[in-house]
């Protein structure tokens, strides 16, 4: 199985996607058969991320929520919050803003109570959304999503690193 799914991220890498599809889909028959979650939560990880990349958003959605379907079940909270952001990834390149930042808010969370570094990515995702959609906007989206305590507590967070940020421009 995971020399399928390797076979699949090279196929990946050099673009030839139905190949990819091909060797992903083997590695994910073999993780079936045997029972193992973790493999096929990543297998259908990189399944969404194939229907991403051609534009089939519907199909990406449903391969993400796959995985995280099972990375829940498996308690694993670092797979969770990676699925978490790349949906919200995803919902930001559908222009829908306040899905793109309810599923980065729960990838913060957790990256945040784990103390993994992949939590600047997703400050960095809602950063862009205050940019995007104003100061003012952008506040009573995320009151909405997070609640005004929340809110508070996430346009700090993103304060301080849009002022680490500009500290360490070396322009």
């Amino acid at each position: 199985a995971t020399g399928y799914h390797q076979l699949g991220t090279l196929a990946q890498a050099r673009r030839d996607y139905d190949e990819a599809a091909r060797q992903y889909q083997r590695s994910l028959d073999i993780n079936e058969r045997l029972g193992n979650q973790l493999g096929m939560a990543n297998t259908y990880h990189q399944l969404g991320t194939l229907a991403q990349i051609r534009g089939d958003y519907d199909e990406a959605t449903r391969q993400y929520q796959l995985s995280l379907d099972i990375d829940e079940r498996l308690g694993n909270q670092a797979g969770m919050a990676t699925s978490y952001s790349i949906l919200g990834i995803m919902e930001a390149q559908r222009s829908h803003a306040e899905l793109s930042i309810t599923w980065h808010l729960k990838a913060l969370a957790i990256r945040l109570r784990l103390g993994l570094p992949e939590a600047i990515m997703d400050l960095g995702s809602i950063s862009a959304h205050r940019r995007k959609l104003g100061s003012e906007e952008f506040t009573a989206l995320l009151d909405r999503v997070g609640g005004p305590r929340n809110a508070k507590a996430i346009m700090s967070l993103l304060d301080q690193a849009e002022a680490h940020g500009r500290r360490n421009d070396p322009r």
